[in-house]
């Protein structure tokens, strides 16, 4: 998907880590992820992709992966990118119409690095 239907946000939010031990797992990321999805957005706008930009535990930045870290809070900056609700159904009956169902929507420069980048080049920061 591409196009000027598409828009973004900065979305920044927390959890309580309720472990004992307090070490973070993917379940903890499972949830600070479904707790952005209650954000409040326009009713013809639907979130098709939750980018997390960096984490923070404790307050302390700079962390790409936190799964395994300890810490009692974990905040999360977002990049959060929204589509127009009818240009969706728009593309849905259409590749409908061609005899194809509809999986998923990506957007167009994230499905483009999918398919030529390896994880290591993105890792590296090459810019496609």
């Amino acid at each position: 998907m591409q196009g000027e239907h598409i828009t973004s946000l900065r979305h920044r939010n927390y959890i309580t880590i309720n472990n004992p031990d307090k070490e973070i797992t993917q379940a903890d990321i499972d949830r600070l992820k479904a707790d952005v999805k209650t954000i409040r957005i326009p009713e013809d706008r639907q979130i098709l992709h939750i980018i997390p930009e960096e984490f923070y535990i404790d307050h302390q930045g700079g962390i790409e992966n936190p799964i395994g870290m300890c810490g009692s809070r974990l905040e999360a900056l977002n990049h959060v990118v929204l589509a127009s609700v009818p240009a969706m159904q728009n593309i849905k009956k259409s590749v409908e119409r061609a005899g194809y169902t509809v999986q998923d929507y990506i957007l167009q420069p994230i499905a483009s690095s999918v398919s030529v980048l390896e994880e290591s080049e993105k890792d590296l920061g090459v810019a496609l």
